[in-house]
């Protein structure tokens, strides 16, 4: 059996935000072409206090026997039970509950609730006493990784503890409530099927669980938007753009997007460091961005300073080739090469304008 996991669209209006929506319909396809027969959703379907059942229902008709959809109730989705549709293949889940695989290995289904911690509604029904060999499926935040956070909305939700790891030992741990993709060892946070703003960036995926085989697998969605959200730190140079245009394209190859996705591409770029004149190299990315595909895009200027000293533009390149040479760990927590970099042409160009 193959069960689809996705979580935390937060629908809004259909005329608001249409991509949220079209990304289910998508999403539905991708389900009925791999043969999957169970596409559950961990929590935060509606954002905020849009909660429409019936237009997200009209989203899964004719679905026959194919497909079963399972809802785990997140903490935008307060009041959402079975009476909340009419469709048969939909169904809720408001208490911790068992799901069959088939096999010797159960699903833990446990929806949002507030003031508990996670561990707690595990407890709820199985004890030290009485172990099981399970998967954990829910919403909440994984206090395990301190680097994990939910920009969306502050704040602690549900937390799911070490401690409870290490007590009923679950198999794997499947979760929604933070929208960014993530694994941390067995714990792995599904994220949106659509980014829902710049801070939610790449191509999007959700998850495949094979009871058979007890993996995890992502699949890519086909989204009406990317977000990309690059800083790019540059010096005084006599071109100025080629510096930009080398930097972007290293970053953009990173996303493994096809050259029709480019024109889904909603992008931010934030130029830092120092220009010659940043206005006209401001102007001359937008156009070469345009050239190659991307008309969606916001440039931001406002930490680019202005120089044009020769012998402080000497100097700025000698530096940047020697932060280029230098080995920096690349890992959460620690400075990117492009901070290193604007960091040294402040303390370079001070105060110059």
């Amino acid at each position: 059996m193959k069960i689809a996991i996705t979580a935390d669209c937060h629908l809004t209006t259909r005329e608001k935000n249409p991509e949220r929506y079209n990304v289910l319909i998508n999403l539905v396809k991708e389900c009925k072409h791999s043969g999957i027969e169970h596409l559950l959703f961990a929590g935060d379907i509606f954002d905020q206090d849009t909660n429409n059942p019936a237009l997200f229902e009209s989203l899964f008709q004719n679905l026959g026997d194919d497909l079963h959809i399972i809802i785990l109730p997140g903490n935008h989705d307060a009041g959402l039970s079975n009476r909340s549709f009419t469709n048969p293949s939909i169904r809720v889940i408001t208490q911790p509950e068992w799901f069959e695989t088939g096999t010797s290995t159960r699903l833990l289904l446990i929806p949002y609730k507030g003031l508990t911690n996670m561990g707690d509604q595990v407890a709820e029904i199985m004890t030290p006493e009485k172990m099981e060999r399970f998967v954990l499926v829910s919403h909440g935040d994984w206090l395990g990784n301190k680097n994990i956070r939910n920009n969306y909305e502050p704040g602690t939700y549900m937390p799911l503890l070490a401690a409870d790891i290490n007590q009923f030992q679950p198999i794997q741990v499947i979760l929604g409530h933070i929208h960014i993709p993530y694994s941390d060892g067995r714990v792995h946070y599904v994220g949106s099927p659509c980014g829902l703003d710049i801070t939610e960036t790449g191509q999007r995926s959700f998850v495949v669980y094979d009871t058979t085989s007890e993996s995890i697998k992502r699949q890519p969605l086909d989204t009406d938007v990317i977000f990309l959200n690059y800083k790019i730190a540059i010096f005084p140079h006599d071109d100025e753009l080629s510096m930009i245009q080398t930097k972007f394209n290293r970053q953009l190859a990173k996303e493994n997007l096809t050259p029709s996705q480019l024109e889904k591409i909603k992008l931010r770029l934030e130029l830092i460091g120092c220009s010659q004149n940043k206005s006209a190299v401001k102007e001359s990315a937008i156009l070469w961005l345009r050239q190659i595909g991307i008309t969606n895009c916001e440039i931001l200027t406002d930490s680019l300073r202005n120089n044009d000293d020769i012998v402080l533009k000497q100097l700025a390149e000698m530096v940047s080739i020697k932060i280029n040479s230098e080995f920096f760990l690349d890992s959460a927590g620690f400075p990117t090469k492009e901070e290193i970099l604007h960091q040294a042409m402040e303390t370079l160009y001070g105060g110059r304008q």
